[in-house]
């Protein structure tokens, strides 16, 4: 059998290393990042397929292996079954606020119009909870979910922006409660910076390199206005900041590795009038 001769074009080209240079990630197209809204709207929706990296894992050779993807994919819960986890763990707070030390699958489904099966699935992707017939000792699985969603420890939040809705944040007391806590507030207006605020000094932008690096920071909230939403957020990557919770009606560009939520309340508020509209009209209209 004649074989036929190889052809240059079907080799495959090496890579060409070049010097480093600095890296401007706003100049670069990457893959757009997932957006998620809320914990409410994503843990209503139908299953979602595992939340997967843009860039997945390669060989020696830099060529896909699927054989790492695959196993990294295991490991990862789907995103509407992380949402829900969220809304367990707010609901065994209320139930053991009310005196209850220990709940059933079904207690759960009903104040969150679930189906029972649903809340024991979930909580099965990350373990083995609970007795049939017994139930789950509140304490037990609260620290069970901390666990999974890695908010058993307290988090360091960098905040960026300091107008009316970052001063609001950084007065919000039930963050350390979650997990999270506001460690370092920056601003690049000049009048602010030095200045004194709820008991944070507020920093100079400029600073935020070595603050991310001292304090150990990785998550930042960024509250300023939209148009320079995108710059603030490259200084931020570039920092060494890997998630953003986004506050700035902007849809963002962002590396494959950066987490961004975005929280636009206008866009919660057009969801709502839609569904209103839609119900007076005697047309029902689910979540």
């Amino acid at each position: 059998m004649l074989r036929r001769p190889i052809d240059r074009r079907d080799l495959v080209r090496a890579p060409v290393l070049t010097s480093p240079r600095p890296v401007d990630y706003f100049d670069t197209e990457f893959t757009k990042s997932e957006v998620r809204s809320s914990a409410w709207s994503d843990a209503n929706k139908a299953e979602d397929p595992p939340i997967r990296s843009h860039r997945g894992p390669t060989d020696s050779h830099g060529m896909p292996n699927e054989r790492k993807k695959k196993s990294m994919d295991r490991k990862l819960a789907p995103r509407a079954v992380v949402g829900r986890l969220s809304l367990y763990l707010r609901q065994l707070e209320a139930f053991q606020a009310a005196g209850q030390s220990r709940v059933s699958s079904n207690q759960i489904a009903e104040v969150l119009q679930l189906r029972d099966a649903q809340v024991r699935k979930d909580l099965a992707f990350f373990g083995q909870f609970g007795h049939p017939g017994i139930g789950y000792q509140i304490d037990d699985l609260q620290s069970a979910i901390r666990k999974a969603l890695g908010t058993d420890g307290l988090w360091p939040i960098a905040l960026v922006g300091l107008g009316n809705l970052g001063r609001a944040l950084i007065r919000y007391r039930e963050f350390e409660r979650h997990g999270f806590r506001i460690t370092a507030v920056f601003d690049n207006d000049p009048k602010k910076v030095g200045t004194t605020v709820a008991d944070y000094e507020v920093l100079s932008i400029e600073s935020l390199p070595e603050k991310v690096k001292t304090l150990g920071l990785s998550i930042a909230a960024v509250t300023v206005p939209s148009e320079v939403a995108p710059e603030v957020v490259n200084r931020l990557i570039l920092s060494g900041i890997r998630g953003i919770l986004n506050f700035a009606p902007v849809a963002l560009r962002v590396p494959p590795e950066i987490s961004v939520v975005s929280v636009d309340l206008s866009i919660q508020l057009e969801q709502l009038v839609y569904k209103v509209t839609h119900a007076s009209g005697g047309v029902s209209y689910s979540n």
